[in-house]
């Protein structure tokens, strides 16, 4: 149980260090995808605006998972949706990555989104259980 929670902080913390590249100078954050593959952002406001708002979005999502996970018993439904999110997430992931022939290295978001999905249904199905025993 203490290992699912762990897996889930980490995750969490790791999508919420996402807003680190809301800060990153867009030439910085090209480079550093240019290390992927051949993709690059284009150098178009709309696009650096979507992308680092994107970058916000993701950090909240770390936010809210964090407290979901801390306080499982009263965030039942948070951690079904953030679930049921990551796993729908895994599979746009493995369909996108097929169907614009992405480099093997993208399936990683497929296989790693969809396990956290999974933990997190398999967490808060503990917590429900640990509900229970408690009554």
């Amino acid at each position: 149980m203490s290992a699912i929670r762990n897996i889930l902080y980490v995750a969490s913390a790791l999508i919420a260090a996402s807003v680190i590249l809301v800060f990153v100078p867009w030439s910085t954050l090209n480079a550093f995808m240019g290390w992927f593959g051949p993709f690059a952002f284009p150098d178009d406001p709309l696009v650096q605006y979507t992308v680092k708002v994107m970058m916000l979005i993701f950090f909240w999502l770390g936010v809210l998972m964090a407290v979901a996970v801390w306080r499982a018993e009263h965030h039942e439904l948070i951690l079904l949706i953030l679930g049921w999110t990551f796993m729908s997430a895994g599979g746009a992931c493995l369909v996108l990555g097929w169907v614009y022939g992405v480099p093997w290295f993208f399936y990683i978001d497929a296989a790693v989104s969809a396990a956290v999905g999974v933990l997190a249904i398999i967490y808060r199905s503990q917590a429900l259980a640990r509900e229970d025993a408690a009554d």
